[in-house]
């Protein structure tokens, strides 16, 4: 379990790095149906999606090419 533990530590800042990983910014409130507290998490803003939606759109991608990753895990 640790050594998995390391790795999704490793993995995760990779990704965190070179970008491929992006925290969102959330605000939450909190529902309640029947006595059941609900916490529901809200996205602050969806800019960063619409602009990566546009901006691939403006890629040309060749579906016969492999695809690249952002980065490789050594371990």
């Amino acid at each position: 379990m640790n050594d998995l533990w390391q790795r999704v530590q490793y993995v995760t800042a990779q990704a965190l790095n070179c970008g491929a990983l992006r925290s969102i910014s959330t605000r939450f409130e909190i529902l309640s149906d029947d006595g059941v507290d609900f916490v529901i998490r809200i996205a602050d803003s969806i800019e960063r999606k619409e602009k990566a939606q546009t901006k691939q759109k403006d890629q040309q991608l060749n579906p016969f090419y492999p695809m690249k990753l952002p980065f490789t895990s050594p371990i």
